[in-house]
């Protein structure tokens, strides 16, 4: 009797089924031949515990109304089995034609057979076509539905126990599901990622990746963690999470580079390397048809993966320290040994010494600083200089000098102290030397003879002298008398009395020497 039953109680189970499945609703007509071997195919031993299979830990079943099989004489789910977030649903659907059908009908349809909570805008509407007479399951359908939206302009976000269809462009102002680690659903519903890059800079693959983006997806980059966060399609999302790990390797990431500066200063040189750096990255951003100009501090060089952060002048050192990595670095250091060259005759400090030859130190010391003084100094002299030569051009504005300068006299040692950069220094000693020339002079040359004077009548004369290697001759005369004077200008010097002609030593001369000396005059 009991097994009689038990046959019958299951023959009746059975028959509800039937009736079940024999009319269904009008709307699902196309969903009534679905195989669903995963609900009706239960192993042995799952039938004795009276419990369902439990699917995989992350993922939500839908379509089951408990966890245990329902109590004999009940009739099953009438909805199919699927997780929404990763749209997978096994159950087979034989057709899923929707041609010319309104959104909205086949939101219902979805519900209906899948028994999802949704939650729709008035403004949801529209038509569109789905195409699939070969059989699909449930999962492909609801990624066909997902489409659908999207191409209408919504999406579907989640909501607690609910998913709310709503537009498409309104999904960043609305709460979506956030991912941070390494998985991230394949469904066509709107999600957010969060991306931490080990080796890339976040800015470039925010703005390099904007092209991939859907219609209404958004990529952001965090600068202080090298961060980037993407709003998009979940599908969407996978994708490029393939490309940025196929970029995101090793060989890009900066490091901290020290490049010594020999014979300039790293000063001017960080000012020169930041303009130069710059205006290439902004070329190259202009160049690209869309492209936003970056105002971030990193600098992308014009060589292809060279990524320069930051440029910074260290005055104790001389040292030029930046943040790049390894292509950076390497056009760095070309770029500072082609501009950290000896300049001709100069040296690399700033206070020079000038000696001069001819010139007043203190009056041409005048004339400098009146010349300085009526120049403006413009930005750092070398950098300034070198810029312009880079340039190609010269501006007439620019000022004579490009720094301060300073022009002191040394009146004793007849020098100039001139404190300048050494561009500026070349062009002061251009115009010293100009200044400092020979200026024309009066050549006089004197004698000077003794007298003395007495009331005497008498004189006398004293003389030596030589004519080349000969001997010296020394001699002279006295004159006591009246006629002395009348002798000598008649031309009788030798009845002078007291005439003396005497051999001096010989002495070794290459010239006659007279050396006169009047020892008295006469005196009325």
């Amino acid at each position: 009797m009991k097994t009689r039953s038990h046959s019958k109680s299951r023959l009746l189970a059975v028959a509800l089924v039937g009736a079940t499945l024999s009319t269904p609703p009008h709307a699902l007509a196309q969903f009534n031949k679905f195989k669903s071997p995963s609900r009706f195919k239960q192993e042995a031993s799952n039938q004795a515990n009276g419990s369902f299979k439990e699917s995989d830990s992350n993922q939500q079943t839908f379509g089951q109304r408990g966890a245990q099989k329902p109590p004999k004489g009940e009739k099953e789910s009438k909805y199919v089995q699927l997780n929404p977030e990763t749209a997978f649903g096994p159950e087979i659907i034989t057709s899923f034609d929707f041609p010319d059908t309104d959104i909205l009908e086949l939101t219902k349809h979805m519900q209906k057979l899948t028994g999802i909570n949704l939650i729709l805008d008035k403004d949801v509407k529209g038509k569109v076509s789905i195409m699939a007479p070969s059989a699909i399951t449930v999962g492909d359908a609801w990624k066909a539905y997902l489409a659908a939206l999207n191409m209408a302009g919504y999406t579907l976000v989640k909501s607690g126990e609910f998913h709310k269809v709503i537009n498409a462009r309104d999904v960043r102002y609305t709460p979506t599901s956030i991912y941070t680690g390494a998985y991230t659903p394949d469904t066509e519903a709107h999600v957010m990622k969060i991306l931490a890059l080990k080796n890339v800079d976040a800015s470039e693959i925010s703005r390099n990746f904007r092209p991939f983006m859907s219609r209404y997806g958004r990529i952001i980059d965090i600068k202080q963690t090298n961060t980037i966060i993407i709003s998009d399609t979940g599908a969407n999302i996978n994708r490029l999470e393939r490309l940025i790990k196929f970029l995101d390797v090793p060989g890009f990431e900066e490091s901290l580079q020290i490049i010594p500066v020999k014979n300039s200063s790293a000063q001017e040189i960080a000012k020169l390397l930041d303009e130069i750096l710059k205006e290439s990255s902004g070329s190259s951003s202009r160049s690209r048809r869309g492209s936003r100009s970056n105002s971030a501090p990193r600098i992308s060089g014009g060589q292809k993966g060279s990524n320069i952060s930051k440029i910074i002048a260290e005055p104790r050192t001389n040292s030029i320290i930046a943040m790049a990595n390894a292509e950076g670095a390497r056009q760095l250091r070309d770029l500072i040994n082609k501009l950290d060259v000896k300049l001709v005759s100069q040296s690399a400090g700033r206070i020079h010494v000038h000696y001069l030859n001819y010139g007043n130190a203190e009056e041409l010391a005048k004339t400098l600083n009146q010349l300085v003084s009526g120049a403006t100094p413009t930005r750092s002299g070398s950098a300034a200089s070198r810029s312009r030569l880079i340039r190609g051009r010269s501006n007439d504005d620019d000022s004579l000098f490009s720094d301060e300068v300073k022009v002191t006299a040394d009146k004793n040692n007849n020098a100039l102290v001139v404190t300048a950069s050494p561009t500026d220094w070349l062009t002061l000693k251009n115009v010293i030397s100009k200044l400092d020339i020979p200026r024309d002079q009066v050549y006089v040359e004197g004698i000077f003879m003794e007298t003395s004077l007495t009331k005497v009548r008498s004189f006398g004369v004293e003389y030596l002298g030589a004519y080349g290697k000969g001997a010296a001759q020394r001699g002279g005369f006295l004159s006591p008398g009246e006629g002395g004077l009348v002798d000598l200008i008649t031309g009788n010097p030798t009845s002078l009395s007291g005439f003396l002609s005497v051999e001096a030593v010989e002495e070794q001369s290459k010239s006659l020497t007279l050396l006169v000396e009047i020892r008295s005059l006469l005196v009325q």
